[in-house]
């Protein structure tokens, strides 16, 4: 079965690396310094390797696919930066090759069948979106600026449902949205997911777990998967997850499970 959406730390490693792509390419081609041109492409591979290993170990997706996805970003960051260059007749054949290039990646995702072809889609042009922002911002475009971040975003909340857009747009320094929810631990759903989780990894630290980050997911999955917490479990997919029943299952666990990952790195300190 494919893969509907993405687990929230699996969709913020897809969103930095975009983000570190988009910005080492418009310091390249907008006279950035070498420090911040260095800076965001070290960044950029540091996210993709995480991206990489987190995309296998949380959803199953095959290292073939990863790579598509990887490359798709940096192509969309070129393409950006080339088409939208201090001097763009010097960069057009450049452009236009990366755009080639980038649609070549995702039709390859596509064609994979491991992600489901609208998640696919929101992939793609949250990259493509990203990349003509970052353009946008450095060239004090405030209109398309606005316009590409807006498009952006609602992607992302299509990539990953268990965002909450004006916490997203709190991190990327975007104007916030008056009419969107912002997103609190003090959510009684969201309150009532960590709390059943925190009490699982309590009971298994006090017996010295050494259960690695995914054994963990799998057993609160399959707690909150008992005919006890079956309530929680239909709570989660009415407020988080949309689509066909197939993909249903299969997407809720994943939100489980990223919210398991972030409780057990705040309980052990990571």
């Amino acid at each position: 079965m494919s893969i509907t959406y993405f687990p929230e730390n699996l969709f913020y490693e897809l969103l930095w690396m975009s983000w570190n792509a988009s910005w080492h390419t418009v310091n390249f081609r907008h006279n950035g310094s070498k420090y911040d041109i260095e800076k965001d492409e070290k960044r950029f591979e540091e996210h993709a390797q995480n991206f990489c290993q987190l995309g296998t170990q949380l959803v199953g997706l095959s290292e073939k696919v990863l790579e598509e996805i990887k490359w798709g970003t940096w192509r969309a960051a070129w393409h950006a930066a080339n088409i939208k260059s201090l001097d763009p007749k010097y960069f057009i054949i450049d452009a236009k090759n990366d755009l080639e290039e980038f649609n070549g990646h995702f039709e390859r995702v596509d064609k994979s069948g491991e992600l489901n072809s609208n998640l696919v889609h929101h992939i793609k042009f949250m990259c493509f979106d990203l990349a003509f922002y970052c353009v946008h911002k450095r060239k004090n475009n405030i209109q398309d600026k606005k316009e590409m971040s807006d498009s952006a975003i609602r992607h992302s909340l299509k990539i990953c449902p268990i965002i909450y857009e004006n916490n997203l747009r709190e991190l990327l320094n975007l104007e916030l949205n008056p009419h969107a929810k912002k997103f609190e631990y003090n959510d009684p759903l969201m309150r009532e997911l960590i709390v059943s989780i925190q009490e699982l990894i309590n009971h298994l630290e006090k017996n010295d777990s050494k259960d690695s980050e995914q054994e963990l997911v799998d057993k609160a999955i399959q707690k909150i998967n008992n005919e006890d917490a079956r309530s929680l479990k239909d709570k989660i997919k009415d407020a988080f997850v949309e689509g066909s029943l197939a993909g249903i299952d299969k997407a809720t666990d994943n939100i489980i499970g990223a919210t398991v990952v972030g409780v057990i790195r705040g309980f052990r300190g990571q």
